[in-house]
């Protein structure tokens, strides 16, 4: 004989700021849900780079008390290209029009060049270092591209 089991509804409550910034932190180790899709930062990083103007690009995630959660764009652009505020709102737009509009994409920064290794892999720790104002490391076995 089988038991019959009561189930509680349970109402939605909109997620915490703590619960949307490990949400946003996911990024830094696979996926991350903007609105119905997940994305991984790979996939965000593609979709700058198919931008004409970006070169290569790199993603970290951010949050603080006043804003909550949000990510962080830094982009290096091709040559016949000036950084504008034009240029950065035209990047950011395109990147949530091609992967999701509730993308948490805040802020976009341009770089001459992204720091790498010597093989060429790129250091988003210090990225991320120089966000918070943390030394980046040791520089020193950075790319050279000279």
């Amino acid at each position: 004989m089988e038991k019959e089991v009561e189930y509680e509804a349970v109402r939605p409550q909109p997620l915490s700021n703590q619960i949307a910034d490990q949400i946003t932190q996911k990024i830094l180790s696979g996926e991350l849900k903007a609105g119905e899709r997940l994305i991984g930062p790979f996939e965000i990083e593609q979709a700058l780079c198919r931008h004409p103007a970006v070169f290569e690009a790199a993603v970290i995630s951010k949050s603080n008390q006043r804003d909550g959660r949000r990510l962080k764009a830094f982009v290096s652009i091709h040559k016949g290209f000036m950084p504008s505020n034009r240029l950065n709102q035209e990047i950011k737009a395109f990147v949530k029009g091609n992967l999701s509009p509730d993308l948490p994409l805040k802020e976009l920064e341009f770089l001459d060049e992204l720091p790498k290794t010597a093989t060429g892999k790129l250091l988003r720790r210090v990225l991320r270092a120089r966000e918070l104002g943390l030394p980046g490391g040791d520089l020193s076995k950075m790319k050279d591209l000279t």
